[in-house]
């Protein structure tokens, strides 16, 4: 394939790419701006999307601008659009991997993120993952470095530009595996302990979440990385459709629960029903551990009513359950997909949450 049709192939599938990750992310903002006041709007999540849509855009502007200086102003010099497209020194192709690489950091940091949330804000935990990302840059940055040292007929598949092309692709991958293995591991384990005793379907269900969204950009970044080692033209193809990728792998989530395309489940603890039993709402590590308790209809069933105690004081979280049932309201929100609820967790108040959605109470009690 010639390098200018991988190069028109190539703007032409991110410009397609571009108009899906710009539907999503106009529903991404409805869904975490409607009904929401400047206090309770969801910042984090908002930022990160609107960051990622706008690099998205500015490196598709410089795209589309390279293709018409290549094809209008430059179609009668010598070489003609063949010979301005092989001149990869150009400033508009090194603003373009400048913004490409700042995207792929920003798409690694929202993965580290939301592993930091899952693993109840353990900075332990992301260590590992913030240094690959520090050398993703490392190596990112070089990459585009060295683009403005290259001869006007110089290649990117060669030397040590095409090195530290590889060894920041490999490290994003890296990145993406291991942090998408530690949040699944987080999510397996407190299905396990609390398998005996709650309907763990709902961990299955942000499992799902994870491990799907991850494989987008996973599998793209595998299918790029082999064909770029391959050397051939057909590398830039998939090179364009990765930068909106990027961005739409982490909107996705966002908009999948806000119009309740993924589940959000409610974990029954059932005994028989008495009295009036309460809704206890588990909010985000940031919030204070207070206690919301929503009534519901009463159960006519006879029989005293046995009482309910939490205890967030000390290491475990017990309760006695009695005749009531005790309904645990899990909500899955971006990046974190689900909530740990087994009784170590809630003492450490490690329940995670990106926060789309908080739940309105009729009555609460401190």
């Amino acid at each position: 394939m010639r390098y200018k049709t991988a190069v028109l192939v190539g703007v032409w599938t991110e410009t397609a790419l571009w108009g899906v990750f710009f539907i999503l992310y106009l529903i991404c903002a409805h869904v975490l701006v409607r009904k929401q006041t400047l206090h309770t709007i969801q910042w984090i999540p908002l930022s990160t999307a609107s960051l990622l849509f706008m690099l998205a855009t500015i490196h598709l502007a410089l795209q589309l601008r390279k293709v018409y200086e290549g094809l209008v102003l430059c179609a009668n010099e010598p070489g003609g659009p063949d010979a301005y497209f092989l001149d990869i020194s150009r400033w508009l192709n090194v603003a373009a991997d400048g913004v490409y690489i700042t995207m792929i950091l920003v798409g690694d940091l929202v993965v580290i993120h939301r592993c930091f949330l899952i693993w109840g804000n353990r900075i332990r935990i992301i260590i590992l993952p913030f240094i690959l990302v520090l050398c993703t840059a490392a190596s990112g940055y070089a990459a585009v470095w060295l683009f403005t040292k290259l001869p006007p007929n110089g290649t990117a598949l060669e030397g040590p530009l095409a090195k530290c092309t590889t060894i920041t692709f490999l490290l994003s991958l890296a990145t993406n595996i291991l942090t998408t293995g530690l949040i699944s591991y987080r999510i397996l384990s407190t299905a396990r302990k609390v398998a005996s005793s709650v309907d763990v379907r709902p961990y299955m269900g942000g499992l799902a979440v994870v491990i799907e969204s991850a494989a987008i950009y996973t599998t793209a970044l595998v299918i790029y990385l082999v064909i770029y080692i391959s050397r051939t033209n057909a590398q830039y193809i998939v090179f364009c459709a990765l930068c909106p990728i990027i961005g739409i792998v982490p909107t996705l989530i966002i908009v999948r629960v806000g119009l309740g395309l993924t589940r959000t489940s409610q974990v029954d603890i059932e005994g028989p029903p008495s009295a009036p039993s309460p809704t206890y709402d588990i909010y985000s590590p940031t919030d204070a551990p207070i206690l919301h308790i929503t009534h519901l209809p009463p159960s006519y069933s006879p029989g005293p009513r046995s009482p309910h105690t939490r205890d967030f004081s000390g290491s475990d979280a017990t309760w006695t359950e009695g005749p009531d049932a005790i309904r645990l309201q899990l909500r899955y929100s971006q990046g974190s997909v689900g909530r740990s609820i087994a009784p170590d967790d809630i003492s450490r108040n490690s329940s995670v949450s990106f926060g789309l959605v908080r739940t309105k109470t009729t009555e609460t009690k401190k």
